[in-house]
């Protein structure tokens, strides 16, 4: 028994990266439903258990056909199994990060060697779109997870000519499109293109035939869904065939239009603390191989450069934009981030690097102390007060004791990692419950479930219906119109309304209806409309 528990700790001593899932952890336990995607996405796979219809999927009644259900099957699970908690659908992403470290870590190790191993995952797991995602209930860590499996396995192919690595960069390729769709195919299919182009050129080409089986391994399952999904609800192959992929691309409409370099600009922003390291990653391509630099060592640095170029290229030039989409280049980022990192490591015994963590927990530190005098998400930092200042204080002392443990000839990364663990985690403990309120819809829709009204549909006019349907049980559902529903529902009525959608009603709604209750839910003001009664007058 003592035996195994010290191979445990020796693991985790080892494996320091692993603390940097603590952040991910106290962001899925400490806030609800975020608009846009996690109450939809949430509602999906809840209505698919409770239906049991796994093929085709719905949300608020009607069909959804916007993605494929690898997320809705695997979130699905672990709500049914929960009660649907929250908290535990989201352990999805947080596998999927986890996921996603390792296989950067095992990349780094194997291009150039103990250090950069030791860094990747750490940079990986603490970008803030990391962070930020990481604790969310969204299809794109697993996508991320499933593509850099399937690159992981890609470069492990090179110079094999056994079948099984290329079988598994298919079956992985399959899983990630069966997450998102065919943009899987794009985020490993312009990675190996190129290396292949650059890199690989000089190497003999495989087989037709080894081609054809990575192409159908990875192909087969959406197109078996999507087939399948088709065959029970005809009115979905126009959507799943074109509509939901390409017709988002060549007409992007309203869904995420942006300049080509929006990136550009967001992006640096995502990566940090760790951007000037990307960015010094990217600049050591200009050094040439020399007596100290092994050619093995600047194919590494050049693959991850590819890795994060093409995507990067792909999703400025394609109309839609989000920050999302760029989530499969993040690996890339991290490698190119640990290079630099681990380079400094050999060159001079660790101490640039020590003091970049030391530097990157000061600014994390000041930033922390300064949450009450700013506003987050439309709520005042005062209210959260001194409440941030543990994590403050827990991002100076790590800060102190990598400085320490650089001097006295320790190592200093099992420091760096535990206080940014926990200096995230206080913070996140002691924001993300102030925030909550005007953030989900789940306050509103528990007040909403308990009024003495029990309609048999609850319209929404300019309110997403997902979140209430998900947290009370309520039948929201979308509407253009109201009186229908108060024809219909007559004492019964109600309606989730926004303030700008209330006073674009026409004069003879408004006359039927008052105001119940008024509250803030993201941006939303909204207003719960019931029906007037015994004279009662619209409310203003």
């Amino acid at each position: 028994m003592r035996s195994g528990t010290a191979k445990w700790i020796a693991f985790f001593r080892r494996n320091t990266w692993w603390a940097f899932l603590v952040p991910a952890l106290a962001s899925a336990w400490t806030r609800g439903l975020w608009a846009p995607d996690e109450p939809r996405y949430a509602q999906v796979a809840r209505e698919m258990f409770e239906r049991g219809d796994f093929l085709v999927m719905h949300l608020c009644g009607d069909l959804y056909p916007d993605k494929p259900p690898l997320l809705f099957w695997l979130a699905g699970l672990f709500g049914s199994l929960s009660d649907w908690s929250v908290p535990c659908m989201r352990l999805v992403s947080i596998a999927a990060v986890a996921t996603t470290a390792y296989f950067t870590s095992d990349l780094a190790r194997r291009w150039w060697g103990a250090a950069e191993a030791r860094w990747a995952p750490v940079v990986f797991l603490s970008f803030v779109m990391v962070l930020e995602i990481g604790g969310r209930l969204q299809i794109d860590p697993l996508l991320t997870a499933a593509c850099t499996g399937a690159i992981w396995f890609l470069d492990s192919a090179r110079g094999r000519s056994t079948l099984r690595p290329l079988a598994l960069v298919g079956g992985l390729l399959g899983l990630a499109a069966l997450a998102k769709g065919p943009v899987a195919f794009v985020d490993v299919g312009l990675v190996a293109l190129a290396w292949r182009l650059v890199v690989d050129r000089a190497r003999p080409h495989r087989p037709l035939g080894h081609t054809l089986l990575v192409v159908a391994l990875a192909g087969l399952p959406v197109l078996v869904w999507a087939l399948a999904a088709a065959a029970r609800e005809p009115t979905l192959f126009g959507e799943l065939f074109y509509g939901q992929h390409l017709d988002r691309v060549l007409e992007p409409g309203e869904r995420h239009p942006g300049p080509p370099w929006k990136n550009l600009l967001r992006m640096p922003l995502l990566l940090m603390p760790w951007t000037p390291a990307v960015l010094a990653g990217l600049a050591q391509l200009r050094r040439r191989p020399g007596p100290t630099r092994d050619s093995a060592r600047d194919e590494g640095l050049l693959r991850a450069a590819l890795w994060l170029g093409v995507l990067f290229l792909f999703f400025s030039i394609i109309p839609p934009k989000r920050d999302l989409y760029l989530l499969p280049a993040y690996p890339a980022a991290a490698l190119l981030a640990a290079r630099w990192l681990g380079s400094l490591s050999r060159a001079r015994r660790g101490a640039w690097s020590a003091r970049i963590g030391a530097a990157t927990l000061a600014v994390f530190a000041l930033a922390t102390a300064a949450l009450p005098w700013l506003e987050i998400d439309g709520v005042s930092g005062a209210v959260v007060g001194w409440a941030v200042l543990p994590g403050s204080l827990a991002f100076a002392a790590g800060a102190g004791c990598v400085l320490r443990r650089l001097r006295s000839g320790e190592p200093w990364h099992p420091a760096l990692a535990g206080a940014w663990a926990l200096g995230i985690t206080l913070t996140v403990g002691a924001l993300y419950p102030h925030v909550d309120p005007h953030k989900s819809s789940r306050a509103l829709a528990q007040l909403v479930a308990e009024l003495p009204q029990e309609p048999e549909r609850l319209p929404c006019v300019g309110v997403r219906p997902e979140g209430y349907r998900f947290y009370g049980g309520l039948p929201a559902v979308p509407a253009l119109e109201l009186r229908t529903a108060l024809d219909r529902e007559g004492r019964d009525f109600l309606a989730l309304v926004t303030a700008p959608a209330y006073e674009a009603l026409p004069e003879e709604v408004r006359g039927r209806t008052r105001t119940v209750m008024r509250r803030t839910v993201g941006s939303r003001d909204v207003l719960v409309l019931g029906v007037a009664l015994d004279g009662l007058a619209a409310a203003p």
